[in-house]
């Protein structure tokens, strides 16, 4: 969609007696001549546009400027002319690096521009003409002139430029809020009818008084050089400040057997990461990372980059913030150039020109631009906080007061896990550091302690209720009388088994109960159950197991029992493990309602010991509990499982495959890994007794005599 650019302006007019009683001939008269009188003020600016270093063009709330490329024209917009050589126009907020050149055009005559200066309060930047327009009439303000007052505009509609007005006042509106806030809102520029300009404001509010009128050549403001000289001290702020971060992170042992659903988003699942650092103590680093306890658990190490260094510097994990998606490194020694955290109330610096770096993450390069924003209004958002709506992008932007002090960062928060799914979260807003002060300020109430790097051996764990659920259908909904409080089977879940001593069994949960919510602490909103359907692993290929291909044995191919990442298992491990929540059940026609913790689950197939053969060319695991029950063995049954095997070795040459049990060597049963570990030490001969399903045979192998 286009812009429509607009200048609106107000203009004082003699009328008689009593407006409202002026006749309609009277009143077009003036308008007219109200507009004839300050045509000569309005002059056309265009911007020549271009882009730098692959990026488009684009300027604060303005967006995209690409379109004016592409269609091989400037854009657009209408200025007013406040002296012989200066012109005011709406503050674009646009990097010169996009910026080509600036015409100004009246009439037939066109001249080059270039910025001079910026309004510190109001949404406006100074043009400096390289040489008068003739003919031009400069708008030359006096505050005491009275109304009332005319509104107009003037802009681009269709392919013509035009002046509109209407009947309006300046003083009308006013608003005060509950706070005791007292303000009204006016148009842009007023003039009386003989065209002397009153006042100008491009804020969305303004006091009661007169301070609104004047001329905005006696605004506060800055030069081209003083904005140059703020961006120089803000430059010095942020490569100090403001660094690159590199993560390392193991990498993911994924489950091949869980549904995609449930694993780990594919950019959650790399091994090196790169995320901008704030120094905001000299050993303290907040990372802005919004990374999952699944992510973090495979976190290896730390390393901050300052900028400028040749080496980087080692940290330590200190913490993840429960709500917000950022964690803090202790770095192994001081750095200068902590960050000041401003402590102001964003709210007092609306429509405030405030100094901007953006900051971009490109690979392993840490790239800069500076230049400046405004704060244009506010929303309300988690827990009734306060968040600015800046002008530019909020993903990469860092707004600092005058003071020097970082005043809005990028953060993003972090949704409940009830929330996550359906409303999404985790994107970045611009975040006033006032809210995230009391938070480092009280640390041990804010940071997640399920959110933490684990040892290698503990990365995969999950929670778990202890039951195995049934997918929930139309059909099966209406069966069982539960349509209404399942939305006719799209929520909830049957429970088909009960795994014996698990908090569920522990409860009282039944198999044939439906499982209809999890409730956590401190969440707005139930977690609706979902299950997924496994039936098709009932058509696991055995039958034709001996001719996997070998780039299969590994381990790569899906398990043959259902996995035990589940929707509830992730959800229970999102939650945190040490979580109160309330199960909601379906019973003889009543809702039961169970209390739990979550807890660890018992070791499983991928978090379970395993020792790896190279001799024999195979790697087995112990017998976990969801393994035993696929394959109906119970908790004092010999047996270790192949989870993979070397394509060539003995093993594999001798037809062992994936997922089939040893249950003896040389004829003595084997309890666990370090019994088969034992049992094959100093061996010449082996004889594995190997189970598939429920067929036995017998695989020898003749190994190399130990030197």
């Amino acid at each position: 969609m286009k812009r429509t650019i607009t200048l609106v302006l107000l203009v004082a007019a003699t009328f008689a007696a009593g407006c409202g009683q002026q006749a309609p001939q009277s009143r077009t008269e003036t308008k007219l001549a109200v507009i004839d009188a300050i045509r000569p003020s309005f002059v056309h600016v265009e911007y020549t546009m271009k882009f730098d270093r692959g990026e488009e063009p684009r300027g604060g709330s303005w967006g995209s400027f690409s379109q004016y490329i592409r269609e091989e024209r400037p854009m657009e917009t209408s200025g007013v002319l406040i002296d012989d050589t200066t012109v005011i126009v709406d503050d674009l907020m646009m990097h010169p690096r996009f910026m080509k050149s600036i015409s100004v055009v009246y009439k037939d005559q066109r001249t080059s521009a270039k910025i001079s200066g910026y309004a510190a309060n109001q949404d406006i930047m100074y043009l400096t003409l390289d040489k008068p327009l003739d003919g031009a009439k400069p708008a030359k303000f006096d505050a005491k002139l009275p109304g009332p007052y005319v509104s107009l505009s003037h802009h681009l509609r269709e392919t013509q430029w035009a002046t509109s007005a209407n009947d309006t006042s300046a003083g009308g509106g006013i608003t005060v809020t509950d706070d005791g806030e007292k303000y009204k809102r006016i148009p842009r520029f007023v003039v009386d009818a003989k065209g002397r300009p009153v006042g100008i404001s491009t804020v969305s509010r303004v006091g009661l008084d007169d301070k609104w009128k004047g001329s905005p050549l006696d605004w506060e403001k800055y030069s081209a050089d003083e904005m140059t000289q703020k961006l120089d001290a803000v430059k010095k702020i942020t490569d100090g400040g403001i660094f690159r971060v590199a993560l390392n992170f193991r990498s993911p042992k994924k489950d091949v057997s869980a549904s995609s659903r449930y694993s780990s988003r594919d950019e959650d699942e790399g091994t090196e990461k790169n995320a901008l650092g704030l120094l905001i103590g000299e050993k303290t680093v907040l990372v802005l990372g919004n990374y999952k306890p699944q992510v973090t658990a495979r976190l290896a190490t730390i390393a901050v980059h300052p900028t400028g260094a040749e080496k980087p510097i080692p940290a330590k994990f200190s913490h993840t913030l429960k709500d917000y998606g950022c964690l803090i490194a202790t770095l192994d020694k001081p750095l200068s150039g902590v960050l000041k955290l401003s402590t102001k109330d964003v709210v007092s610096l609306r429509n405030t020109l405030l100094p901007a770096a953006e900051v971009k993450l490109q690979g392993e390069k840490r790239v800069v631009y500076y230049s400046h924003s405004r704060v244009s209004g506010y929303s309300l958002g988690w827990k009734r906080n306060i968040y600015p709506d800046i002008d530019g992008r909020a993903s990469n932007m860092f707004l600092f007061d005058n003071d020097g002090a970082l005043v809005i960062f990028p953060l993003a928060r972090r949704p409940k896990v009830s929330t996550e799914d359906r409303y999404g979260g985790g994107e970045l807003l611009s975040t006033p550091t006032s809210l995230i002060n009391p938070v480092m300020a009280n640390l041990g109430a804010n940071v997640d302690a399920n959110n933490v790097p684990l040892v290698e051996a503990d990365e995969n764990r999950l929670a778990w209720l202890g039951v195995i659920l049934q997918p929930l259908n139309r059909d099966l909904a209406r069966a069982n009388n539960v349509s209404d409080i399942t939305r006719d089977g799209r929520i909830g879940a049957i429970v088909s088994y009960v795994y014996p001593g698990s908090p569920a069994d522990k409860a009282g949960v039944k198999m044939s109960w439906m499982m209809i919510n999890l409730q956590a602490d401190g969440d707005p909103k139930p977690i609706d159950i979902t299950a997924r359907d496994y039936a098709a692993r009932a058509n696991f290929p055995w039958k034709r197991w001996d001719q996997l291909p070998a780039q299969y044995w590994d381990g790569k191919f899906p398990t043959p029992w259902a996995p035990t990442e589940t929707f509830l298992t992730r959800k229970l491990t999102d939650m945190g493990f040490g979580k109160k929540f309330t199960a909601t059940f379906f019973a003889d026609k009543k809702q039961i309602k169970k209390n739990f913790t979550v807890v660890a689950s018992p070791t499983h197939y991928h978090t379970a010991a395993k020792f790896k053969s190279k001799s024999v060319g195979l790697t087995v695991r112990e017998m976990t509990y969801e393994v035993r029950r696929y394959f109906q063995k119970s908790a004092t049954d010999a047996g270790v499982i192949v989870s993979a095997v070397e394509p060539g070795s003995k093993a594999g040459v001798g037809g062992v495959r994936p997922f089939e049990i040893i249950t003896h060597i040389n004829d003595q049963p084997v309890n666990g890994v370090k019994a088969f570990e034992k049992a094959i030490k100093g061996k010449t001969e082996l004889r594995l007794s190997v189970l598939r399903m429920t067929k036995n045979r017998l695989v020898k192998l003749q190994m190399p005599a130990a030197k």
